[in-house]
């Protein structure tokens, strides 16, 4: 969750469609939820410390949870893929 112009790295005023299309640049089953004091995000991503980031711009981060997804794919051998992270700010 992101405490909207909260917190010492606030820099920018919450632009959602800004927001959102950084992410999707990111990441895959996005979700963003905002209102006047707060945003809550959900994506799947390889990279959690650029979302962070970016939230970071808008106010504090609160309430993180990382969860790793190791995704499996059935060819003639079983190989796995580069594992993703699911970020709820």
């Amino acid at each position: 969750m992101i405490g909207l112009k909260q917190g010492p790295t606030y820099v920018k005023d919450f632009d959602y469609e800004e927001f959102q299309n950084y992410l999707s640049n990111l990441g895959d089953s996005l979700l963003v939820v905002n209102d006047d004091e707060i945003v809550k995000v959900h994506v799947h991503t390889e990279d959690p410390g650029l979302v962070m980031q970016e939230g970071l711009k808008y106010g504090a981060l609160s309430k993180l949870r990382l969860k790793t997804c190791v995704i499996n794919t059935m060819h003639k051998f079983k190989k796995q893929q580069p594992f993703k992270l699911r970020l709820l700010l």
